[in-house]
C-alpha cells in the first residue's frame, strides 16, 4: 500500500536570499511538501503512532523556513534531512517539496519562482 501525507502551499515570511536586502526585508515564500511510503497491505492506522504526523511536518517546515539561508535547494535539502531523521514509521519511500519566492527579484514582473526536490 502506498501512503502520503502532504501539506499543501504553507504560507511563510521569510528572508531566504542570497542579497542582503533578502535578507533585510524578507520576502513571501509558499511551500508544500508530500511525503510517501510504501506500506505493508495490514498496516493498521488506529493509532497516531502508526501515522506520519502531519503537525510533525509542519514544526520541521516552520524551523527551517525561520532560519535565513541564502538558496531555496539548501532549505529543502534541510527540511529533507530532517524528515528522515524524524521518521517514526518504516517504508520511508519519498519526499517532494517544493518552495517558492514570490514576486522574485529577477527585474521582471513575475509571480514566482520555484524549486522543486525529490528524495
Amino acid at each position: 500500500m502506498t501512503y502520503t501525507v502532504s501539506l499543501k502551499e504553507l504560507k511563510f515570511r521569510a528572508r531566504h536570499g542570497v542579497y542582503a536586502f533578502e535578507k533585510e526585508q524578507g520576502n513571501n515564500f509558499v511551500l508544500s511538501i508530500s511525503v510517501t511510503f510504501n506500506l505493508p497491505d495490514n498496516h493498521n492506522f488506529d493509532k497516531l503512532e502508526k501515522t506520519y504526523n502531519y503537525q510533525l511536518l509542519a514544526q520541521i517546515a516552520k524551523k527551517h523556513m525561520d532560519t535565513p539561508t541564502d538558496l531555496l535547494e539548501t532549505v529543502c535539502q534541510g527540511i529533507a534531512h530532517e524528515i528522515k531523521e524524524n521518521n517514526n514509521i518504516v517504508g520511508l519511500e519519498k519526499i517532494v517539496i517544493s518552495l517558492a519566492k514570490q514576486n522574485p527579484p529577477i527585474g521582471i514582473e513575475c509571480r514566482a519562482s520555484e524549486v522543486m526536490l525529490e528524495f
